[in-house]
Order: C-alpha cells, then structure tokens, then sequence
C-alpha cells in the first residue's frame, strides 16, 4: 500500500472585491479539507486554531476586527465561520439593495420626466 501524500491547506482567502465569491471558494475548500483530513474529529479549538492559519494575512486581519458576543466564540470553529459569513455575504446584500434602489428611483425618475403634463398657457 503507498503512503499517502500530505493534503495542503487550502489557498488563502483574497480579500477582493468580491469577498462574497471569494469567501465561498475558501469555505468550500476549507470543508474538503476537514473532511479529507478527518479535522472534524479534533476538538473546535483546534479546528479553529487551523482554519486561523489557513485563511491568510488580510482575512485575519478582518478575523481580528469581528465581533463576538463572547470571547470565547473566538476559539469555535461554528461561531467563526457564522462571523465571515455574515460579514462577507451580509456585503453582498447591502450593495444588491443599494443597486436595486437605485434602478428603481432610476425608473421612477424617467417615468416622471416622460409623463410629466404639459401645461397650456
């Protein structure tokens, strides 16, 4: 039977401005790895302390910034990974509204200056 080569960490999170996509891409890889490398069998802090070092610099940084509602919570692997995903998709869905409202004031605007009655004098 052949040993088995390591498994690397997965890559980096970049912190782009798609953070939304690119903080998809690393949980996704992040989960692969957990399984592949029977990580979920270790303890949250543990887990915790390896997705710490897997997600790079830049998003530590961010890690650093988050909020928790307990000190604690910044040694669980669930309460961390529940943090970026508010922070990273929670972005995504300000900026969605932000548009939507706009195209819609955008709307609003030209059916206003199409339609607007014409006074006679």
């Amino acid at each position: 039977m052949a040993a088995s080569a390591p498994i690397p960490f997965p890559a980096a999170m970049k912190m782009s401005d798609n953070i939304a996509s690119e903080w998809k891409r690393f949980r996704g890889m992040w989960e692969n790895y957990v399984f592949a490398t029977n990580l979920a069998e270790e303890t949250a802090a543990r887990r915790a302390a390896i997705f710490l070092a897997c997600i790079g610099v830049d998003a530590y940084e961010l890690f650093q910034n988050l909020e928790f509602a307990a000190e604690a919570d910044r040694k669980d692997i669930d309460k961390i990974i529940e943090a970026f995903e508010k922070h990273c998709v929670g972005e995504t869905n300000v900026t969605y509204k932000r548009y939507i409202l706009t195209v819609v004031i955008k709307i609003a605007l030209s059916h206003l200056t199409r339609s607007s009655p014409k006074f006679v004098v």
